[in-house]
């Protein structure tokens, strides 16, 4: 399913597509073909198309925030700040903390909370019973990629992701 998932939003990023809204609600899976579990990554309603023109079409206009804040990367909280791909491989990385330890990476009271502990906080540690240890290394090494607060720390495209999770997939 993730590298289902990597393989859509690749396809996405790769048409300059930047989906913004990542998160387990927009990740539909179905029977097709030959895959009982065939992954179809929705809602790019707030995608933002990348023109390669100019950076300001890449930023959020001043005062707006877009997408569910226990998704959403670092950047994504703050107003004016381009949101390139990366940004959507923050959220898979909060999607795949939540697969692995049944909980989102952060949790807070209220929407504004959220977006303070996805700027600042540390990421909580891994740990799940149902992985040995080796797997539970590699999952946690990959986590700690994608969920870096910075986006030149974390993979910066598809391909890089994919890379990165070869060992665990």
């Amino acid at each position: 399913i993730v590298e289902q998932v990597c393989r859509g939003l690749g396809e996405a990023h790769r048409l300059g597509i930047i989906h913004r809204d990542l998160k387990p609600g927009n990740i539909y899976l179905c029977a097709y073909d030959s895959y009982a579990d065939f992954v179809k990554v929705l809602d790019f309603g707030i995608a933002r198309l990348v023109d390669g023109e100019s950076d300001q079409h890449n930023l959020t206009k001043t005062g707006m925030v877009t997408g569910t804040p226990r998704y959403m990367s670092p950047e994504q909280c703050r107003a004016g700040v381009e949101i390139t791909p990366s940004s959507d491989l923050y959220s898979l990385g909060c999607i795949l903390y939540e697969l692995l330890t049944g909980e989102p990476p952060y949790d807070a009271p209220g929407p504004a909370e959220l977006l303070l502990k996805q700027l600042q906080a540390t990421i909580p540690r891994v740990t799940s019973d149902e992985l040995d240890p080796h797997e539970s290394r590699l999952w946690s090494q990959a986590m700690l990629k994608l969920l870096a607060k910075k986006p030149r720390s974390r993979p910066r495209t598809e391909a890089e992701m994919r890379t990165l999770l070869k060992d665990t997939l």
